[in-house]
């Protein structure tokens, strides 16, 4: 934290929206305890509560078995309502993307990460728009699915053992790649779109992005419209070079 407590950032940073990420069912993580999952939930959503924010709880999914369990135990053990709990790298091994599913049907949200590469495709990672696809098949509401990039991010690997054997990083233009790629596997445009835009301004709960229309931002693409290939960029209303 910034000012000492979850509460505190989130009602007195206006950039700060809520918390995250927060490491569950990772070898890498904290170990956090179911407690003190709830009560780190509970503050970020009556801070969001008082200052106007959604005050979600972003968590990061890693490969242990455990997958979405203590999300699941927040669901079903506490008065958290499930639009605040925000799990990502839902694609990352097959037993995560399952349950992912079943969350998904329920109504929570399911990001899936778009910086992927393909030689690691044959430890059971799907690509993000593959994954879409297979999401949107199982009656997953569309309007609760996102993509993030982890863009910048490390994107390390390991052995059987634990041990670091590689660092990547994540890369911002797999957003956009992976959106044109659901589109050529025919997801709509309009779909694709979305997970990209309206539905994570959603969860994120940022009133004036995501949608074109008066008093939004104009934050925009302009694309080539056949290949899809970006052509120019507008940010607040400004063209960027």
């Amino acid at each position: 934290t910034l000012t000492g407590t979850v509460e505190s950032d989130i009602i007195l940073i206006p950039e700060v929206l809520g918390v995250g990420e927060v490491a569950i069912s990772d070898h890498r993580s904290s170990a956090p305890t179911h407690d003190e999952l709830a009560r780190l939930a509970s503050e970020a959503r009556v801070a969001g509560l008082l200052a106007g924010k959604s005050g979600i709880s972003f968590f990061h999914v890693g490969d242990g078995k455990g997958a979405l369990a203590p999300l699941r135990a927040l669901r079903d053990e506490t008065d958290i309502p499930l639009r605040q709990l925000y799990p990502t790298h839902c694609n990352r091994n097959p037993w995560l993307f399952a349950e992912a599913i079943e969350w998904g049907k329920a109504g929570g949200w399911v990001d899936l990460t778009t910086s992927s590469f393909p030689d690691l495709l044959e430890d059971g990672e799907r690509l993000a728009a593959d994954a879409l696809l297979e999401l949107l098949a199982a009656n997953v509401p569309a309007e609760r699915i996102t993509f993030s990039s982890d863009a910048n991010a490390s994107l390390p690997r390991f052995d059987g053992e634990g041990r670091l054997i590689e660092m990547r990083c994540g890369q911002i233009a797999s957003l956009w790649q992976q959106c044109v790629r659901a589109t050529r596997l025919g997801v709509s445009l309009e779909r694709a779109l979305a997970v990209v835009t309206s539905n994570p301004a959603q969860a994120l709960g940022l009133g004036s992005k995501g949608r074109i229309g008066v008093g939004q931002d104009a934050d925009l693409l302009l694309v080539h419209d056949r290949t899809f290939a970006i052509e120019r960029v507008m940010s607040g209303g400004q063209w960027r070079e």
